[in-house]
């Protein structure tokens, strides 16, 4: 019960109104639809270059074998032998590289709209627009795979990105909160 009350108190304490600077505070949020973020990742997939992933299968090798060959300067650590540590390099490059990513591509990403921010949350990896970077928020409805969609387009001065829109959260909703923080909001 006290390690209750003390979280308690602390999580006030860093969200209170002289450390929301830290913490920032969470005025919506939503899991943004499978249908969305699967079609965005098929856009990101097809605008790699298609040495990018080999690539970082070296790049991530390289690094395990220097590990490994820090490891031999101790004489303390018996790291195991070239011809076990070169293939396992190899294949933890290939876990990296190309497992995980499509474990993290499971997670359905969380859309938060916060005091000077929106953010999208997914796994370890976070992309936030700043409201005074936004030039313009259109919401967009459309139907997508038989279901009606609502999207953010979020247009800032390098590039537009669309965010998916949870169907059970009202739009006005979502406008007010972004015309109260100075945002220009349009509907389409």
């Amino acid at each position: 019960m006290k390690n209750a009350r003390g979280r308690a108190f602390g999580k006030r304490l860093l969200t209170g109104a002289g450390m929301s600077w830290l913490i920032p505070r969470v005025l919506l949020r939503w899991k943004e639809p499978k249908v969305v973020f699967n079609a965005r990742d098929k856009l990101e997939q097809e605008r790699l270059k298609s040495w990018h992933r080999p690539a970082l299968v070296l790049g991530w090798a390289v690094t395990l074998m220097l590990t490994w060959t820090a490891g031999h300067l101790d004489p303390n650590k018996h790291p195991p032998p070239l011809i076990i540590a070169v293939p396992g390099s190899l294949v933890a490059a290939l876990v990296f590289v190309y497992a995980l990513p499509r474990l993290i591509d499971l997670i359905p990403p969380e859309i938060r709209i916060e005091e000077r921010a929106i953010r999208r949350i997914r796994g370890n990896v976070m992309r936030e627009w700043k409201y005074k970077d936004i030039e313009q928020i259109e919401l967009l409805s459309q139907i997508v795979e038989e279901q009606s969609l609502s999207m953010l387009a979020i247009t800032t001065s390098r590039r537009t990105d669309l965010l998916g829109i949870d169907p059970s959260l009202p739009v006005d909703k979502v406008s007010s909160l972004l015309v109260d923080r100075g945002v220009n909001v349009s509907r389409r």
